[in-house]
């Protein structure tokens, strides 16, 4: 005599195994109630012998969820995003799944790639985010801080929210889309950058890095491995004049390093004398998203057309030697070298400095020359509670105004009393 079919749970799921031996999913415990999971089953019953498609639970292991995300943020993102996506998930399907709140996490002991992906929780997300912040990496020595927690999150999010989502929301259709265990998993909070006045460039580390940037950096391959310093008729190249007026550039506009490397020849517009940054990280994020057009000077503009001479308007704007645009990391490398470089010349530039860093300058000297906040935040492409967390402390005109009206006040409540006691 056969077992007559039940309705139980699985997993934080109402489940049964009536009909399908891999089981039938009728929606999580914590949000469908048992009387309407309990409708679903005995319309699943009665519906066995029709040829309908069944809600059935993914087999999917969390590696093959990541895996099929990098495929789609590789075709529909952008190079960096998808590297630092790649270097995120790769670690975190590598974790040995450990205990969490004094309790065994399912698949314990082994790594978070091999769970089958509808298990997940997040308890193995604050497990694994608790053993970042502890242990030291391997790379760096240091635990993970804040901004990385907080990358790390925003990654493991979007991939299982892209799960989920159907192929009409541009999303894979891997998972239920009732299945979004990490949606209530904070990204955490990062302190605001402790940007001073001592942080920013300087006019003399300005004026060195202008002048070194158009030097190659970089030694001469010398043959069988050997590598030769360069001679004097060496040291200007295609890439490091390039260089030095891409350096100019963000000096003038205060643009983000990533913004100037996707400018393209037609966001330069010579009649006007403007170039138009618009593509950057925050144009997916922002609800308006702010596409600024930049008023540059004539030193920039000669800049701007002789790089845009004899290109496509849909060519990038700046062209490595080899023909190929240039990216972050080689913009960033490139500037650590011109600072060695200088340093072997007694032309000190303190380390820190980074292309971001003309960007920080821009901004707060808009600030200290008294521009209202909120344009200079059109100016920046970013939003004005952004340059008030960040860049606050550099506008305070009006605090210093404030504070003489305060001690005009006090003087003459002091002149007051002597003239009252007199001599």
């Amino acid at each position: 005599m056969s077992r007559a079919a039940k309705l139980g749970r699985h997993n934080g799921y109402w489940y049964t195994r009536a009909g399908n031996r891999a089981g039938v999913y009728f929606g999580r415990i914590g949000e469908v109630p048992y009387n309407e999971a309990l409708k679903r089953f005995r319309k699943h019953l009665s519906t066995l012998d029709d040829d309908r498609k069944q809600t059935e639970l993914p087999l999917l292991s969390v590696a093959e969820i990541c895996d099929s995300h990098l495929l789609w943020a590789k075709n529909k993102r952008s190079p960096a995003l998808f590297r630092q996506r790649q270097s995120i998930l790769n670690h975190w399907c590598n974790h040995l799944i450990d205990v969490c709140n004094g309790k065994k996490l399912p698949g314990h002991g082994k790594p978070i790639g091999r769970l089958r992906g509808t298990i997940l929780s997040r308890e193995h997300v604050e497990q694994y985010l608790h053993h970042r912040r502890t242990i030291p990496c391997k790379k760096t020595g240091r635990p993970l801080g804040d901004k990385a927690i907080r990358g790390t999150v925003i990654a493991l999010k979007a991939c299982w929210n892209w799960a989920a989502n159907t192929g009409e929301d541009d999303g894979g259709g891997l998972l239920p889309e009732d299945h979004r265990p990490l949606t209530k998993l904070s990204r955490g909070f990062v302190a605001p950058k402790d940007l001073s006045e001592a942080d920013l460039p300087t006019d003399e580390e300005i004026e060195i890095l202008f002048r070194w940037a158009a030097v190659e950096p970089f030694k001469v391959r010398a043959g069988r491995g050997a590598w030769r310093d360069r001679r004097p008729d060496e040291y200007y190249t295609h890439n490091s004049q390039v260089f030095a007026d891409v350096l100019r550039v963000y000096h003038a506009t205060g643009a983000r390093t990533s913004e100037l490397c996707h400018a393209l020849v037609r966001d330069f517009m010579p009649r006007t004398r403007q170039i138009c940054l618009g593509k950057h990280k925050r144009v997916r994020t922002q609800q308006n998203p702010t596409v600024r057009n930049i008023q540059v000077g004539s030193g920039i503009y000669e800049v701007l057309l002789n790089n845009s001479r004899g290109k496509q308007t849909n060519d990038p704007l700046f062209l490595r030697d080899d023909g190929t645009p240039w990216d972050q990391d080689q913009i960033n490398k490139r500037l650590k070298r011109v600072i060695r470089l200088t340093a072997g010349h007694d032309q000190f530039v303190r380390p820190h400095i980074t292309p971001y860093s003309f960007r920080d300058l821009y901004i707060s000297e808009l600030l200290m020359i008294g521009t209202p906040p909120f344009q200079v935040a059109k100016m920046a492409g970013t939003s004005l509670r952004e340059i008030e967390r960040t860049y606050g402390h550099f506008f305070n005109r009006d605090l210093a105004i404030a504070q003489a009206r305060l001690e005009e006040a006090r003087s003459n409540r002091a002149k007051s009393i002597e003239m009252v006691f007199g001599d």
